[in-house]
């Protein structure tokens, strides 16, 4: 079913000719709001509205199985097991495969695609009707303008660099990909410039063990510090609150600020993180613009204060 979609980009209107000339369109745009520090749009799915979280942690756009339901979704309920794989380690879900006549975003709609239904409520802290993935973003770049209330949906051509229709100064920070179309990226905490997981379904930062030991944080330090809980994909666990002296996310700088670190010695060697440092939620991104850029590899950020600077 997914060829399908392939298909209808390279045959769309902004389909460009053989040659190597980058060419960029906007394909849609839909109302975006911020709940909890996660970005929440507007997704119709054979005709019914839902409330999808924007999740970059998440290779799967997932559906609440009462959702499915509203949208008479058609499901393959001998589909099986999802693994999805967070913080708190692996955690074998059970699924039904749901077939969708149509899904719309903004202006954009494509016919016959399938979503993995999840047999319970979706991992998140309120509620949503469902989780937009890197399955579907990846084919994108993605612009969260947040002041404005609105996402925007981007299609690249030939592009090898991208520069956002932005008035003022941005950052630009280098991307890696890794599994299922993920994304990580570089900050720097004390000591140490670490990479970690760029997962707008998180709210905040949280570091394996072994990176905050190289940040500066001794496992004698991290054992005395204040210990709490989080609950991710894969379950509760334990992390330690260690107070750092200063976090620089490209030019934005946070100074003392108390980050999350797991306290099991041994979860960020698997894949848990997915090999990297640990993950970067939407919450301390200080922008008001985000321009998540799978064509170019690059995430763009500005800031209020960069907003207001002329180039």
């Amino acid at each position: 079913m997914r060829v399908a979609f392939a298909v209808l980009l390279a045959s769309s209107a902004l389909a460009v000719a053989a040659h190597a000339e980058c060419t960029i369109g906007r394909v849609a745009s839909a109302p975006l709001s911020v709940q909890s520090n996660r970005a929440i749009i507007d997704v119709s799915m054979n005709g019914h509205p839902g409330r999808f979280e924007i999740d970059t942690g998440s290779a799967d756009t997932l559906l609440d199985p009462a959702y499915a339901q509203a949208a008479h979704v058609g499901l393959d309920r001998n589909a099986g097991q999802l693994v999805m794989v967070g913080a708190g380690g692996a955690q074998s879900l059970r699924i039904w495969r749901g077939h969708v006549r149509e899904t719309q975003i903004g202006e954009l709609k494509f016919p016959d695609w399938e979503y993995p239904v999840l047999d319970g409520p979706l991992p998140s802290p309120f509620h949503i009707d469902g989780l937009l993935g890197t399955d579907f973003m990846h084919y994108f770049d993605i612009e969260l303008d947040i002041p404005a209330g609105q996402m925007s949906i981007w299609r690249l051509s030939g592009c090898k660099d991208v520069r956002p229709a932005w008035t003022g100064d941005y950052d630009a920070i280098e991307l890696k990909p890794t599994k299922g179309q993920k994304l990580s990226m570089p900050i720097w905490i004390d000591n140490a410039f670490l990479d970690v997981l760029f997962d707008t379904g998180a709210a905040g930062l949280l570091l394996t063990r072994g990176a905050a030991n190289r940040a500066g944080a001794s496992d004698q330090v991290l054992d005395a510090d204040r210990t709490s809980h989080g609950k991710g994909v894969g379950g509760a666990f334990d992390v330690s609150v260690h107070g750092f002296q200063t976090l620089l996310v490209g030019s934005g700088v946070f100074t003392k600020p108390e980050i999350a670190v797991d306290a099991h010695p041994q979860r960020g060697n698997g894949d848990s993180y997915d090999g990297r440092d640990g993950i970067l939620g939407l919450g301390l991104l200080l922008a008001d613009k985000i321009w998540i850029s799978f064509g170019t590899n690059t995430l763009f950020l500005q800031t209020p204060q960069q907003a207001a600077k002329r180039k």
